[in-house]
């Protein structure tokens, strides 16, 4: 073969191989796609006033932009962030409820979480529901509120027949006591104590 025919030859080998490279001869994957979760789940219980962080992941989000926040039903958002927002529950409920919060991501609106937040009324169980208490006996009990967001506790009263009774049926000490905590009542006549 004279030169000619090798110049040629080098010249068509490269020229291929460069037509190839450019023609999808590469590995030019398309990148992930975006996705957005929760890092510590997807849904709360929470009581009146009580509030939650909570902490948007953004996978595969190569511009950092985050997320934009948006709540359905009662309450507010604050203290936003790209990846970050608090729910703050209502400061007083009547009804149970729901809240969801939804988080799009800013780079690909399309990509989002949801975050379900249920809202429960306080309820107050008290330990032990019904007791037979001896005249001039003490008897313990206590009381566990759930869903307060704002700690307060319980007043213990006494009564028969849907109206006071005290001292005459017995007394309560203390009469304020937070949840868990014990109060004793002391009877004087009534023998029968029901929740």
């Amino acid at each position: 073969m004279n030169k000619v025919a090798k110049a040629h030859l080098s010249a068509l080998q490269l020229i291929t191989a460069m037509v190839l490279s450019g023609c999808g001869g590469g590995t030019n994957a398309p990148p992930p796609p975006i996705s957005v979760s929760f890092s510590a789940g997807s849904s709360q219980t929470l009581g009146q006033g009580q509030s939650v962080m909570i902490t948007a992941i953004v996978a595969n989000d190569s511009s950092g932009k985050g997320v934009s926040w948006t709540l359905i039903g009662p309450g507010a958002l604050s203290k936003q962030s790209s990846t970050l927002v608090e729910y703050d529950a209502p400061a007083k409920l009547t009804d149970n409820a729901n809240a969801t919060i939804t988080a799009g991501a800013v780079a690909d609106p399309s990509k989002t979480a949801v975050y379900a937040v249920n809202l429960a009324v306080i309820s107050v169980s008290v330990s032990p529901a019904t007791a037979n208490v001896a005249v001039n006996a003490t008897q313990n009990f206590a009381a566990v509120v759930q869903y307060d967001g704002s700690n307060g506790g319980v007043v213990w009263s006494l009564s028969q027949g849907g109206a006071p009774c005290s001292p005459a049926c017995g007394t309560v000490a203390p009469t304020n006591t937070a949840s868990g905590a014990s109060t004793t009542h002391v009877d004087g006549k009534r023998g029968i104590y029901d929740d």
